[in-house]
């Protein structure tokens, strides 16, 4: 497929001139960049019923892949396991970043090419496991054949975690795109469009929403310090946004199933916020929304939240494909990857959390997410005690047997019934913000933040010779 009918010749230049997003490569010598859709835990719990060996000649393509955030995160979680990846992008100098990236960090996982996606399927480079697409279709003038392209590289059983623009969400910034359409010259150089629409962002009443939610000052502060995000958000000569509804009708056009929302940014928790009943207070009308099939309710709640600027989802050729919390052989874990590499479990605060659940039975629990959303454990006797037990390596089974256990030695039999529902009332709460997951006792842990960290940090150190 000739990618010219797709990609507007000022579109690839935009990306030799602007690589995007915004990263100095030695920033990789000190941090991270954690990419939740893209952490293994994630992956596995959502796409492969958290029965996936990653050990087993996983393969990955990261199409599109910018300056690197999605594929190095990928590759380093990936370095000591037996995959391969490749990296697929139309700009040079996005890919020279992203190599650099890599190099700092030691990765020879990688595979790179210089292309266009809509290319993949005549590349000879095979099928995935699992294929990363994030901020990449919506700027393609056709993103269905975007997406069939990437379909066709899609293993059977394979997944694709993608992310497009939503629409609602970013209904200011079009607001922008169209008033500097209007203000900036077809003619002038980048630099000049960009300095027009500083000025006139700068101009914009206190009433302006821009960024839906956000701090105003902040948000503007942001794209003042980093011309070149600003240039991709507001002077993009190409993209299209999406709703609930569209996204859903869209993977339905490609023969794909959705396999479920999840995070693009931790700290602003997209996935919490396709719950209407987070919102709708009124009993009458809650009742008759949680009615609606799940694609309704999610188009309520996006309706209704009006911040939802990214969508970020997976999808295959399977339905049902996320991890069971019935499945007594599962390991339930907190992750360590949130905001940054910020323990679930420290901002949880496990201990205090335990001993509260186990002193107030009957009560609620309340977890406030960083988006301000609030959302209750319901806290059976059985609760603190089947979350005392949650370490990461014990199955659902031990875990139960060891609660059983405790309570019989007081007097006390629990019931199958009664640890499940206790557990699911743990499980429905956390996993919805993505703090628990589930992996089948056959897989091994995940390898922790602070493990890739510091296993970069000591490499890097090794091979420059810092003490």
């Amino acid at each position: 497929m000739n990618d010219s009918t797709n990609y507007l010749p000022d579109v690839k230049q935009q990306y030799e001139d602007y690589p995007f997003p915004t990263v100095e490569a030695y920033d990789d010598t000190w941090r991270l960049q954690v990419m939740p859709q893209d952490m293994l835990q994630n992956i596995n719990h959502y796409c492969f019923g958290g029965k996936k060996d990653f050990r087993d000649n996983f393969r990955v393509l990261v199409a599109g892949g910018g300056t690197g955030h999605a594929v190095v995160f990928l590759a380093e979680q990936l370095r000591e396991m037996n995959a391969e990846i490749y990296y697929v992008d139309l700009s040079k100098a996005s890919r020279e970043v992203a190599q650099k990236r890599a190099e700092v960090r030691g990765l020879t996982n990688i595979n790179w090419i210089s292309g266009s996606l809509l290319d993949v399927p005549t590349m000879g480079i095979g099928q995935f496991d699992y294929i990363n697409c994030t901020g990449v279709l919506h700027h393609l003038e056709n993103p269905t054949a975007g997406l069939m392209a990437l379909r066709s590289v899609l293993k059977p059983d394979g997944a694709m975690g993608l992310m497009v623009y939503g629409k609602y969400g970013r209904a200011s910034y079009y607001h922008v795109q169209e008033m500097m359409g209007l203000i900036n010259d077809d003619k002038e150089a980048p630099e000049q469009k960009i300095e027009n629409t500083m000025a006139a962002m700068k101009s914009l009443p206190e009433t302006f929403f821009l960024g839906h939610g956000i701090h105003r000052q902040r948000h503007l502060e942001g794209f003042f310090n980093d011309p070149i995000n600003l240039y991709d958000t507001f002077l993009h000569s190409q993209d299209r946004a999406y709703t609930v509804a569209e996204v859903y009708e869209w993977l339905n056009t490609c023969g794909l199933e959705m396999n479920g929302f999840t995070n693009f940014n931790a700290t602003m928790g997209e996935k919490i916020q396709y719950r209407p009943e987070l919102y709708i207070k009124d009993e009458n009308l809650l009742d008759r929304v949680m009615k609606f099939t799940l694609p309704k309710r999610q188009a309520v709640a996006e309706l209704v939240s009006s911040k939802i600027g990214l969508h970020s989802f997976y999808c295959s050729y399977q339905s049902d494909t996320q991890a069971s919390p019935l499945d007594l052989e599962m390991v339930p874990f907190f992750s360590d990857c949130h905001c940054g590499g910020e323990p679930v479990f420290t901002e949880l605060n496990l201990g205090e959390t335990c001993s509260w659940l186990e002193s107030n039975p009957g009560e609620q629990y309340v977890v406030r997410h960083p988006t301000g959303l609030t959302i209750a454990i319901t806290n059976t006797p059985l609760t603190g005690r089947i979350m005392k037990y949650i370490d990461g390596e014990r199955s659902l089974k031990t875990i139960f047997e060891m609660v059983c256990e405790d309570f019989r030695a007081r007097g006390f039999a629990p019931s199958q019934e009664d640890l499940t529902q206790s557990f699911l009332g743990i499980y429905n709460v956390c996993s919805e913000i993505e703090w628990l997951r589930l992996r089948h006792e056959s897989v091994p842990a995940y390898p922790t933040y602070q493990e890739m960290q510091g296993r970069v940090s000591s490499q890097y150190a090794a091979r420059n010779n810092v003490a």
